[in-house]
């Protein structure tokens, strides 16, 4: 499965030692979302991240 590249631009960001959720609201605004709709978005999704933090 091809990832998209937003996908792809968010994983970089992440293995960089980015923040996901700061790597999350990037990719948002990249795509033309306001920061404060990426934002609210960002916390809406905040049990997924969970699964991206280490044990």
């Amino acid at each position: 499965m091809e990832l998209s590249s937003e996908a792809k631009s968010f994983e970089e960001l992440v293995r960089e030692g980015g923040d996901p959720r700061a790597a999350a609201v990037t990719n948002c605004v990249g795509l033309g979302i306001a920061p404060e709709e990426a934002e609210r978005r960002v916390r809406e999704a905040e049990p997924l991240f969970s699964d991206l933090e280490p044990p």
